[in-house]
């Protein structure tokens, strides 16, 4: 009985340390915010790996004005003002974008643009593969009840 009960604590702390992991993913489109269940969410991470993976442009920084400026923080959270989708990793998600690897803790897709932030600071990726985002935009934008 005792290693019943052991087996039993065990199962339950694996299956809780499993949901921890999972990241946290919502989306505001039209001002409505919703969170994604956990069963899709699987899906929707290895939707975004896919079309990040087979991302065409990569960069760290811009310029304005004559003058480089890197990507901050700041960025993601004015790209998270309009209609976007959030994945927040409890542990990072790696994914190699035109042969870099990035670790990423936290990803925005607005206006056609996904903003990474990663351990070596905020990166934008852009001119992916129609068939990859394809697959993306059919998860990002199923039927969700409003939080």
């Amino acid at each position: 009985m005792r290693y019943l009960l052991t087996a039993a604590a065990l199962t339950m702390a694996t299956t809780a340390i499993c949901a921890e992991d999972l990241p946290k993913v919502t989306r505001v489109i039209d001002g409505r915010k919703t969170t994604y269940p956990e069963k899709t969410i699987r899906d929707g991470v290895r939707a975004l790996s896919d079309v990040l993976e087979a991302c065409h442009y990569l960069a760290d920084s811009r310029f304005e004005n004559g003058k480089e400026i890197q990507y901050t923080a700041d960025d993601v959270k004015t790209a998270q003002k309009g209609d976007h989708v959030r994945f927040v990793f409890s542990k990072l998600l790696l994914v190699d974008v035109l042969d870099k690897e990035l670790d990423v803790s936290e990803a925005v897709f607005a206006n056609g643009a996904f903003w990474l932030v990663c351990k070596k600071g905020v990166v934008r990726c852009s001119k992916y593969e129609h068939d990859k985002m394809d697959r993306f935009e059919k998860w990002y934008r199923q039927t969700l009840p409003t939080d």
